[in-house]
């Protein structure tokens, strides 16, 4: 800037100059100057360019209307959006100024809450200044004597000519007061621009602004000044001006730098990259060709301006001058720039009319209120209103600004890059890529995440494995089996599994009730391998608690199972000696049976028990308690037909009453098999050990009781069925045939 140093002989000539000039205009309005009617439309356009946030050129508008306005409310109306547009610049002092100016005209105006709470705050303290300054004035002006009011001094009388009428002259008068004043003012121009004669001086200095990196935007005092770093700013006014560094991939970098006349002032500045760290893929990952998969990052750095900790219920103020890169994790905008001005193209800022609704379009925080979303708004963007609170009112997030808008995503193998996926993607964190079949097998892949515009900023993953495929094709007998397939669940069988990497495999199937069956498996480039697999049956443990008994199968001609109130129970109004198989198969003759048993009505002195047999079952071996006489026995039947048992039957450990089995209780029996071997228990003790030489090498499980009338209900809890578990058997004694005894008739060997 250049300005002249003026004697106090020209500083005359200017003002006489300004006098003509102001009684030119007064004189002539009309002739080519502003129109007073045009005050509304000037002042329209201002308000237009301050909702834009175009605020200096707002000012700029608002200026003119001062100029020509009369009408005292549109006077007060453009000192106020005055104050706000310098508040919003950061110039808080002319602020207050022009709120002053407001106050003179309209001392009750209160200010909306739509506005920033630091400015209705300093306008409240611009309407205690103003107050203050008028109550001291009142003081003031009781203290002072009035003074005499001067006699105006009488005007001269006017001669009026023969012939002539009053006032006939004025228009001569006119012509001749009009050349006074512009040969007045040409003189005073001329002694204004030839009658200086000091030298001209240079008010001002620059600044020379260096960065590491180079190619920063340059800005002064918040305003673009289209220059890059390194560069020299010219022409700077003295004193004090914030400089503020900005490039994409890097953290803002703003300070301040002191400007003196005539010198250059430098400023070296070191900006500080982002920080990309890649979350998916992991080094444990595999991908395999064709696949659907996610890329994760996070990225550090953010405006220095700002650091929008967003309180429930509080605004925040504040203008980028890159634009913002927002994004939310588990929060939710309640309002953003209540004049509903577009931020950017991918998101439009307007008033919330519920908690949930607040940013629109495409990309951003959608109306229906998702817990995550981005925001993008392009360069010198105002974000004047900015609330976050998270759902049912709890502890608010963190909105972190982001100046890192776009970046690039790409394949690397080996050191170089493999593929670009992504050369402009937005940094939302988040990009889903199907994987290319045509990618070679190989552990060296690593995922790269850089800035857009500097590939010097970026993140890289771990190594991770992308292979080939085959295909999978699971079948089971029966089926339904889960499919763990390297310990990571894939489903139930019968299925086809799709993608699956080339080579070796665990395979595993599980399914209630039944064994665990697991296999090596193979599979082949482009090839489809097939597993077929039988499940053998398994251990369970039965209380019958859902009111089912879908396993267990009745072998009777008239006997009814079933189960009420989590017991199992039979009755029948025939004699006869039900039996309910287990249905699911049989057992390698490795395992142990128990379950509880209970006469629940009827007379105790009947017989009910456990027992193992053939798949038919033709022949089983059971153990038998009789609960009212507190006795116990062994036997091998035979069945005729269902429910008929074949005599005589082998009665292989006589009857026994040693006080073991209960009267009134739940009775627990036991059967541990190894082989040929059977240990029994009864209520946990173990009274015997037998090795029964007509075993099949596989036997199924079932439960028996004796009825002989009606009334009678014999009830079962408890089933289990534990495989591998013959610890407690102990080799016994070997049975062979027995004389069948009838249940009435017992035989009591006191030595036995």
């Amino acid at each position: 800037m250049r300005l002249k140093k003026f004697h106090s002989k020209n500083l005359s000539c200017l003002c006489l100059f300004l006098f003509f000039l102001l009684i030119w205009n007064s004189s002539f309005a009309g002739t080519g100057f502003p129109d007073v009617q045009q005050a509304e439309e000037i002042y329209n356009q201002g308000l237009e360019l301050y909702t834009d946030g175009q605020y200096l050129k707002a000012i700029q508008k608002f200026t003119q209307v001062l100029a020509v306005a009369e009408n005292e409310a549109l006077l007060t109306d453009t000192y106020f959006y005055l104050s706000l547009c310098n508040y919003y610049l950061g110039d808080w002092e002319s602020a207050k100024d022009w709120i002053r100016k407001v106050l003179e005209y309209e001392p009750g105006r209160e200010v909306s809450s739509v506005y920033p709470k630091e400015y209705r705050d300093l306008y409240e303290q611009g309407k205690r200044e103003y107050a203050v300054e008028i109550e001291t004035r009142r003081r003031e002006a009781k203290t002072e004597e009035p003074k005499p009011a001067k006699k105006p001094a009488e005007p001269p009388p006017v001669a009026v000519q023969p012939g002539v009428k009053k006032g006939g002259g004025g228009k001569t008068l006119l012509y001749v007061f009009g050349a006074l004043v512009i040969a007045g003012g040409a003189a005073a121009a001329v002694l204004l621009l030839g009658g200086s004669d000091s030298e001209e001086t240079v008010s001002g200095g620059s600044i020379q602004i260096n960065s590491n990196p180079a190619g920063a935007n340059v800005f002064l005092d918040g305003q673009d000044t289209g220059q890059v770093t390194n560069t020299t700013l010219t022409d700077v006014a003295a004193g004090s001006h914030t400089v503020g560094l900005y490039k994409d991939g890097y953290g803002d970098y703003e300070t301040s730098v002191s400007v003196t006349d005539g010198a250059t002032a430098t400023l070296d500045a070191s900006l500080t990259a982002h920080t990309i760290t890649i979350t998916r893929p992991k080094g444990t990952t595999h991908w395999t060709q064709g696949e659907d998969v996610e890329i994760r990052w996070n990225t550090g750095g953010g405006l220095s301006r700002t650091a929008f900790t967003a309180l429930r219920g509080d605004t925040h103020s504040t203008a980028s001058p890159r634009g913002y890169y927002i994004r939310l994790n588990r929060a939710r905008m309640a309002s953003a720039n209540s004049r509903g001005k577009d931020l950017g193209r991918r998101g439009t800022a307007r008033g919330a009319k519920t908690g949930k609704e607040a940013l629109a379009g495409n990309g951003g925080i959608s109306p229906s209120g998702k817990n995550t979303g981005t925001l993008n708004s392009p360069r010198n963007a105002s974000l004047n209103r900015l609330s976050v609170a998270t759902e049912g009112g709890s502890e608010p997030e963190t909105a972190n600004p982001q100046t890192l808008s776009e970046v690039k995503i790409e394949l690397y193998r080996g050191g170089s890059v493999e593929r670009a996926i992504d050369e402009n993607a937005e940094n939302t964190g988040s990009h889903n890529w199907t994987v290319p079949n045509a990618l070679e097998d190989g552990t060296n892949y690593k995922i790269r995440v850089s800035c857009a515009t500097d590939a010097s900023v970026y993140g890289e993953s771990e190594a991770f494995r992308i292979a080939s495929v085959g295909k999978l094709k699971v079948m089971s007998n029966p089926s339904g089996a889960r499919i763990w397939l390297d310990d990571e669940d894939k489903g139930l069988t019968n299925k086809t599994l799709q993608n699956i990497p080339v080579g070796e495999h665990e395979l595993r199937l599980t399914k209630d009730r039944y064994q665990e069956w697991s296999e090596t498996v193979e599979v082949i480039k482009n090839q489809t391998t097939n597993v077929d697999a039988t499940l053998e049956a398994g251990g369970f443990e039965e209380k019958f608690n859902d009111g089912r008994a879908e396993h267990w199968k009745s072998y009777a001609s008239y006997a009814n199972w079933y189960v009420q109130n989590g017991v199992y129970k039979v009755q029948s109004d025939h004699d006869e000696y039900p039996v309910s198989i287990y249905n699911l198969g049989t057992f390698d003759n490795d395992y142990t049976f128990e379950a509880k048993l209970k006469i629940l009505s009827g007379t105790n002195a009947e017989m009910l028990g456990i027992g193992i047999g053939t798949e038919d079952p033709a022949t089983i071996w059971h153990l038998i308690i009789n609960p009212g006489d507190q006795y116990y026995s062994f036997w091998k039947s035979r069945y005729s037909a269902p429910g008929k048992v074949q005599f005589p039957a082998d009665n292989i450990i006589a009857w026994k009453n040693d006080g073991i089995v209960s009267q009134t209780e739940w009775n627990r029996c036991k059967l541990v098999v190894d082989g040929n071997n059977v240990t029994i228990y009864i209520n946990n003790k173990m009274i015997d050990s037998l090795t029964l030489s007509d075993l099949p090498e596989e036997t199924r499980i079932m439960l028996w009781a004796s009825i002989s009338g009606s009334g009678q209900i014999k009830g079962f809890d408890n089933v289990k069925l534990s495989l591998g578990e013959t610890a407690g058997s102990i080799k016994g004694r070997t049975i062979g045939p027995a004389q069948y005894v009838r249940k009435n008739d017992y035989s009591r060997d006191e030595n036995d």
